[in-house]
């Protein structure tokens, strides 16, 4: 298949490993041998478009690599770390926005080489708390009002959606709100015109969503 949005291409990989019953056993060579043609994209095309490696989309994914007999996942396949509460989340984001202000990278490959000493954390672990190269580039843009890449495929979405996704946050904010079920009383009870928790869940994923409703400021 041809893509000419690299979201919609991540998200049919996804959900082929899904079909395929893949997210606890996240091979690469699995996916390869097993997946359809006609509807999902191949593994090695997504990580040239993206400019990520297999590792990374997997933690974005929240998928897991199957474990040997010694317990041990295989190499290439993040282990287990301290998991972050939302200071450390809203800390690290800062500090990535801050980094990208500085140094413009363009692509996930040049903000790799910048995160462990500017961010003070790796990408692969980045993503596997949930913060990916793709919250970063949205979050970027609704800091900033910029795109730092010019000739991202993504960029339309994100601008067409950035007004939505607003004032969603300010109402968020502005009534101390955490949950879906809060926002939806919430918006009933106001009837403030912000997006329903419906479409927010359509244009985000479950870790963006985490942190429309968790992290306040960044």
């Amino acid at each position: 298949m041809r893509y000419t949005d690299v979201e919609v291409m991540k998200n049919d990989l996804k959900k082929e490993m899904i079909r395929l019953g893949l997210q606890k056993n996240a091979s690469k060579t699995e996916y390869n041998k097993r997946y359809n043609k006609e509807i999902a994209p191949s593994a090695t095309g997504v990580m040239k478009r993206t400019g990520m490696k297999w590792q990374e989309l997997m933690a974005e994914f929240g998928f897991s690599k199957k474990k040997h007999a010694n317990g041990k996942h295989a190499v290439g396949i993040s282990r287990k770390h301290r998991k972050w509460d939302e200071a450390d989340k809203r800390e690290v984001i800062a500090k990535s926005l801050l980094c990208m202000h500085k140094y413009r990278p363009a692509v996930l490959n040049e903000f790799r080489k910048l995160a462990r000493k500017e961010v003070g954390s790796g990408i692969n672990t980045m993503s596997q708390h949930g913060i990916t190269w793709s919250l970063l580039y949205r979050l970027y843009y609704e800091k900033y009002g910029e795109f730092l890449n010019p000739n991202n495929s993504i960029n339309f979405y994100i601008m067409e959606n950035a007004k939505l996704l607003k004032a969603a946050k300010r109402f968020i904010n502005d009534n101390g709100i955490k949950t879906q079920q809060e926002y939806t009383q919430k918006r009933q009870e106001t009837n403030d015109e912000v997006p329903s928790f419906y479409t927010l869940h359509k244009l985000l994923d479950e870790q963006e969503l985490w942190v429309l409703f968790n992290i306040r400021e960044v």
